[in-house]
């Protein structure tokens, strides 16, 4: 009987165990195996969102620049067609001398005079155009730089306005010509003819392409309004240049997932191109994006139905040592779902645990390689949109295209002057003409000292000298407008580390604008003055005023309210200078009262280095 009892125990305590070990094994897969899938799947829908985003903003990135590196080209082009049509008389002339009217201008303007002029500035900064063309008020050939184009009659674009249009060959396998049309307008506003460029079918893949290299793998088609091509990346079967592109994107800003014509899944932007009523497509694959993502999750899974086989064969042997790896597993999971990429589990065991492990490791090591890959790639294109954007760049551009060309046409001019003598009826136009070249010029120069500002020369420097020089320098412009200009000095103000020139440039602006707003009667002051850690140059005038929507916008290039003869770019200029010795400008305006601006110049300089550097042969503004 004894014996029997002791054995009621020992199958009790059996009975126990074993239904302690099915519910640690359940327990076990429960809260091992079940949240980790769980949390596989939440952090594989997570990265895939995360990863969709990431293509969804590269796919902006990328359209974004193709479209605006396209608006740059054509309008780069009209701004050299522009540049060489403005107040050029030698092609009017010879527009007029093909109209039938005779003149001293008409008589050197020939055909082939003209012919040579055009081929001049094709070779001197002509970009993609092949060839130039002056037309007449009809748009019939007057002369041009291809050799047989003047015999082909009426132009083959709209030269009757300002104008970008398309010519398309009877080859659908090559792009169209591009025709950029500008008028020629007298300074009294006549318009007496046209000049027109042609960019031919052979270069418009040049013309269009990205400068520099982008992911082989986008795809952008260029659209007319028609919807048919005018640039493709990467050109598929059965696509021409003269059928309408079918696209499931319709029109602009249309969004959409689809199987291109080149039988891949993709996601496709199309955007309007500023200005111009062309139309881009951008296609991404998804596979680029998407396919790694898919293939960790396979794997994944994978691994989690090896090891779901391991721990039931097994569940008891490993379920007290499998629970606390896994709770790890699982955070690192829930770390990467929730977008911490830099999650990653420690266990150095190698078996199945330590394999899943290393499989998430690995998935978490490329999903971070895939995120570093795409937000380098957003920052390049960004980096190249800003530099392609860049006012800077363009500006500097176009006035060294210019200035050449306006120094031989002023010394004609000078030319011109000497060998004709005094002359009643021309000795106005001749002085008009240099006038406006001055103004040209003047233009040119606010132009490059905004593109490339020079660095300052910081030495020490008494403001009270630099206020006394440019007030003298603006004086006469003061005493001609009928408003009187007066300064004071302070003699205990310190001095400061700058460079005199750039702050006497910045200050000649800030007065010449005090004086521009003044009418005659009025009053201009300029006063320095001294706080605990700057020097002030305060410039009050007793004008009309700034009105306060306004106030934001005069320091913007090119932004100004006069009705002729500014550029826009003064206080632009002088708000650079000033930042560049460490220092702001202030203003404060009323309509009706006045304006005051203060230049304001730290008493120990500068805490950066200047920026920017002046190219070699240029010197201080």
């Amino acid at each position: 009987m004894v014996a029997e009892h002791r054995d009621l125990p020992a199958s009790a305590s059996s009975s126990r165990r074993s239904k302690l070990g099915r519910r640690l094994m359940g327990w076990f897969l429960a809260l091992t195996l079940v949240p980790l899938l769980v949390s596989n799947a939440i952090g594989y829908v997570r990265s895939r969102r995360i990863t969709e985003g990431l293509l969804a903003r590269s796919l902006d990135v990328a359209s974004l620049l193709q479209v605006l590196h396209v608006q740059n080209r054509v309008d780069r082009h009209v701004v050299f067609l522009d540049a060489v049509a403005a107040g050029n008389e030698f092609l009017r002339a010879g527009v007029r001398r093909a109209g039938g009217v005779g003149g001293a201008m008409e008589a050197a303007a020939t055909r082939r005079a003209v012919e040579t002029y055009l081929k001049r500035q094709l070779e001197e900064g002509g970009g993609s155009f092949r060839d130039l063309y002056l037309l007449d008020g009809r748009g019939h050939f007057i002369a041009s730089t291809g050799a047989d184009s003047v015999g082909a009659g009426a132009y083959p674009c709209d030269g009757h306005v300002r104008s970008v249009s398309l010519i398309r060959g009877r080859t659908p396998l090559l792009p169209p010509s591009l025709c950029i049309t500008v008028p020629l307008t007298g300074e009294d506003g006549h318009q007496s003819g046209y000049l027109g460029g042609l960019v031919g079918s052979d270069d418009m893949e040049g013309f269009l392409r990205f400068p520099q290299e982008q992911d082989e793998h986008i795809r952008t088609i260029l659209l007319d309004d028609a919807g048919r091509p005018i640039y493709f990346s990467e050109r598929g079967p059965n696509e021409s240049y003269s059928s309408v592109f079918d696209t499931p994107l319709r029109s602009a800003n249309d969004r959409a997932r689809y199987v291109s014509h080149l039988g891949i899944e993709v996601e496709g932007l199309r955007l309007q191109v500023p200005g111009l009523p062309w139309t881009q497509v951008t296609e991404i694959p998804e596979e680029e994006a998407l396919g790694g993502l898919r293939s960790l999750g396979r794997t994944s899974m994978y691994f989690a139905g090896a090891l779901a086989l391991i721990l039931i064969a097994a569940a008891w042997f490993v379920s007290r040592g499998i629970v606390a790896p896994l709770d790890r597993l699982v955070a690192a999971t829930r770390r990467l779902g929730g977008g911490d990429l830099t999650a990653r589990v420690n266990l150095p065991s190698r078996d199945e645990i330590g394999e899943l492990a290393q499989a998430f490791n690995d998935m978490a090591e490329a999903l971070a390689e895939a995120s570093a890959r795409v937000h380098e790639l957003h920052q390049r294109e960004i980096a190249r949109a800003q530099h392609l954007a860049s006012v800077g760049e363009l500006a500097s551009g176009l006035a060294h295209e210019i200035k050449n060309p306006l120094v031989g046409i002023t010394h004609g001019i000078d030319l011109v002057r000497r060998r004709i003598g005094p002359n009643p009826s021309v000795d106005p136009i001749l002085e008009e003409v240099t006038r406006e070249l001055r103004r040209i010029g003047t233009a040119i120069r606010d132009l490059l000292s905004f593109a490339r500002p020079a660095s300052p020369t910081l030495v020490p420097t008494d403001l009270n000298v630099v206020v006394e020089r440019a007030c003298r320098l603006v004086e006469p412009s003061a005493d001609r407008r009928g408003v009187s200009l007066s300064s004071s000095v302070d003699p205990d103000i310190p001095t400061v580390q700058a460079d005199a020139n750039l702050l006497q440039q910045a200050l000649v602006n800030v007065v010449l604008n005090a004086i521009e707003a003044t009418d005659a009667g009025g009053q201009v002051r300029v006063s320095p003055a001294a706080t605990r850690s700057e020097v002030v140059i305060r410039v009050s005038d007793t004008g009309s005023g700034i009105p306060r929507a306004q106030l934001d916008q005069v320091f913007k290039p090119f932004f100004t309210t006069r009705l002729q003869g500014g550029t826009g770019l003064g206080l632009s200029i002088t708000r650079e200078i000033v930042e560049r010795h460490g220092g702001t400008v202030r203003i404060e305006s009323m309509e009706g009262v006045g304006t005051t601006v203060e230049i304001a110049i730290p008493m120990r300089g500068p805490t950066m280095e200047p920026h920017g550097e002046p190219e070699p042969g240029e010197s201080h503004p």
